[in-house]
């Protein structure tokens, strides 16, 4: 219980200063002039260029090794899940 809890507050202080998984899902990046925008625009409201197709999680993700059971981005070198325990 006490576990769950902690976790529960680590996401709300992530998604409050806009850090974490979620706060990357809801962005996507201009590339043409940097500007983060929601992820559910088409065209930066900055310059009015097209953005990506994908948000910053799925561009993150794309760099690094992931879990495909839970999302969680992990160092090259990790064998197991820390979040679900699931083998990579």
């Amino acid at each position: 219980m006490r576990l769950i809890l902690a976790e529960q507050v680590r996401q709300e202080s992530m998604d409050e200063y806009g850090f974490g998984p979620r706060a990357m899902k809801r962005l996507k990046v201009c590339k043409s002039c940097g500007r983060a925008s929601p992820s559910t625009e088409s065209f930066c409201t900055e310059c009015g260029a097209k953005l990506p197709e994908k948000n910053m999680f799925q561009e993150y993700k794309e760099r690094h090794k992931f879990c495909k059971s839970c999302d969680t981005v992990v160092k090259d070198d990790t064998e197991y899940c820390p979040q679900c325990g699931e083998k990579l």
